[in-house]
């Protein structure tokens, strides 16, 4: 494909693939400064507490997977498991539903809007209302809706991935070439749903 041919023309392909030796050394270089700025400002610190540095961060990190506490679980029921595996489980017990749905939610909106110029006007002043409003905002409205609880969490996740899918999707179809719908119309192709499901969406 041409965008391959254009990479390697300009030297980018080591760049994407990270082959470049001298850009290791320097990624290698800004973790060690990274790493000995932290390692003083945590020397700088009183208490110790307010910033742990990196060895004491890594050392907590350990100990985490390390400490085992027993929980009640569904299937296996009381089993002792490590903290951190645990901590693990229940974040994602509301992150990936939460991500899911607000995938396949800003997908359904977002191709829908880029789609159909009669949905783009009935939904865009909805969204230039809603989208300015940050995803920590609505943590009192998870709260009063859902409570204190895995649901409201997801919730907050799901507004997350929504609007950030939903442009993706909406810049995805809008970008398609005029084109292609063209060339396609001229094969005979004039199903909204053949022309998405095999134009549009791939």
């Amino acid at each position: 494909m041409s965008v391959d041919i254009d990479l390697e023309a300009d030297g980018r392909t080591g760049r994407l693939v990270g082959g470049d030796p001298i850009r290791l050394v320097r990624g290698t270089v800004g973790i060690a400064a990274f790493l000995s700025l932290w390692w003083l400002a945590a020397r700088a610190t009183t208490p110790s507490y307010l910033l742990p540095g990196p060895v004491a961060s890594a050392g907590a990190f350990v100990d985490l997977f390390v400490r085992r506490s027993s929980v009640d679980l569904p299937i296996a029921g009381t089993t002792a498991v490590p903290v951190g595996l645990y901590k693990l489980g229940q974040s994602l017990f509301h992150y990936v539903p939460g991500l899911v749905v607000g995938n396949v939610a800003g997908i359904a909106v977002g191709v829908a809007m880029g789609w159909s110029t009669r949905v783009d006007d009935y939904l865009r002043p909805v969204v230039r209302l809603l989208r300015p409003i940050p995803p920590l905002a609505w943590v009192v409205f998870a709260i009063l809706w859902f409570g204190i609880h895995h649901t409201g969490a997801a919730f907050i996740v799901f507004i997350g991935a929504f609007w950030i899918t939903l442009y993706g999707a909406y810049s995805g179809v809008e970008g398609v070439p005029r084109e292609y719908l063209e060339v396609a119309s001229v094969l005979g192709v004039d199903s909204d749903r053949t022309l998405l499901r095999n134009l549009v969406l791939p």
